[in-house]
C-alpha cells in the first residue's frame, strides 16, 4: 500500500522508497515516504499489492488514509482498492512488510486486518504510541526516521517477537516468485502439506487465502508492467 501510486510522479506530492537495515530486509520490503503540499484536496484509489503497512501521519492529520485513525495505523492486506486523500502539508512515513512477514512482527492474526485500517495503538499498545512519538521528535530527514524504525523493528526481531509460521512465509514467497501463477495444490505438495492445511494456515500469516494472494500478485504484476 502506498498513498502515492508507485510509478506515478505527482508534481506536488513526492513518493520515495528507502532501504531498511540489512538485517530487516527479509521482513521489510522498504520504508516509504510521501511529502508535499496541495492547495485543494487530492483523492485517488490505492491498489492492492499483497503487503501490509505501518503508516505514520506526521503532518497533523492532513492525509486521511488512516480512515479515522489519527497519527499511526496498520493497513491490512487489501483485496480491493482503498480510497485515500490528502490536503495541505502532507508528510507520511511508512513500513511496507514483505508478504507473510508482518504477522510475526505485529504479533497478530493478519487475517483479522484484511481490508481494514486499524490504529497502531490497538495492535501494539503503548509501544505503538512510543514509536510514533519518536518519529515526531526525530529530525525530519528520511535517514534518521528510517533509523528510528530500524531500532524498533530490530528490537522485536532480537527479542524473539517476530516469530512466524515459516512454512507459510515460504508459501507466500513462492507465490510472489511465480508471479501468482502457481497452482495451489502444487504449492501445497511442494511444501509437504495438504491443500487443506495450506488453506487453513495461510490467512493468519498473510492476511488472505492462497488463491486470493495469487490473484493480487498477478494483478500487481500487470499494474507494474503498465507503469514500467
Amino acid at each position: 500500500m502506498a498513498v502515492a501510486a508507485r510509478g506515478d510522479e505527482d508534481p506536488v506530492i513526492r513518493y520515495r522508497e528507502h532501504a531498511p537495515h540489512p538485517a530487516l530486509r527479509p521482513l521489510v520490503e522498504c520504508y516509504w515516504s510521501v511529502r508535499g503540499a496541495v492547495v485543494d484536496r487530492v483523492s485517488h484509489r490505492v491498489l492492492p499489492d499483497g503487503c501490509l503497512d505501518l503508516l505514520f501521519d506526521l503532518s497533523s492529520g492532513a492525509a486521511d488514509p488512516m480512515q479515522g485513525h489519527t497519527e499511526a495505523a496498520v493497513v491490512g492486506f487489501m483485496t480491493r482498492p482503498l480510497p485515500v486523500g490528502y490536503r495541505g502539508e502532507v508528510e507520511l512515513f511508512a513500513v511496507r512488510f514483505r508478504p507473510g512477514r508482518a504477522a510475526g512482527v505485529l504479533g497478530v492474526d493478519t487475517h483479522e486486518l484484511t481490508d481494514r485500517v486499524e490504529a497502531l495503538d490497538d495492535v501494539w499498545g503503548h509501544e505503538g504510541r512510543t514509536l510514533f512519538e519518536r518519529l515526531v521528535a526525530a529530525p525530519t530527514t528520511t535517514d534518521i526516521r528510517a533509523r528510528v524504525l530500524d531500532a524498533a523493528l530490530l528490537s522485536r526481531l532480537e527479542d524473539g517477537r517476530a516469530a512466524t509460521d515459516v512454512l507459510m512465509v515460504e508459501a507466500a514467497s513462492r507465490i510472489v516468485r511465480s508471479g501468482g501463477r502457481v497452482r495451489i495444490g502444487d504449492l501445497a505438495r511442494s511444501l509437504g502439506i495438504s491443500r487443506r492445511q495450506l488453506e487453513r494456515r495461510f490467512p493468519a500469516t498473510v492476511g488472505a487465502s492462497p488463491k486470493t494472494a495469487a490473484r493480487v500478485v498477478r494483478f500487481r504484476r500487470v499494474v507494474d508492467a503498465l507503469h514500467a
